[in-house]
């Protein structure tokens, strides 16, 4: 890989850091409420991480957060749980690597 892809990789890491802590804070508010705009992002998230992953050679990231889109997309309701805690893992084994 070269120096900038290299760069880059390390970027997208940082910011699954911070789309981690907003996933689960958006999830709080969902499960919560129902809160449309809670749903709003974690689609929005979702969908995001969802295409950047794969570009990242995070494939299972791009897997669990399409997972998490479907399941939020066909339910909108708390059924999407399960998804979403597997998009949070995969997201904290990112992060705790590093790369």
């Amino acid at each position: 890989m070269t120096d900038i892809f290299l760069e880059l990789r390390k970027k997208f890491v940082r910011r699954c850091a911070g789309d981690r802590k907003a996933i689960a804070e958006a999830w709080t508010r969902f499960e919560a409420s129902r809160n449309g705009e809670a749903r709003k992002e974690l689609l929005r998230l979702a969908h995001g991480l969802a295409g950047a992953g794969g570009t990242f050679g995070f494939d299972g990231l791009s897997l669990r957060a399409a997972d998490a889109e479907a399941a939020l997309d066909a339910s909108g309701t708390l059924s999407a749980g399960p998804a979403i805690a597997d998009l949070l893992a995969e997201l904290d084994s990112i992060v705790a690597g590093g790369e």
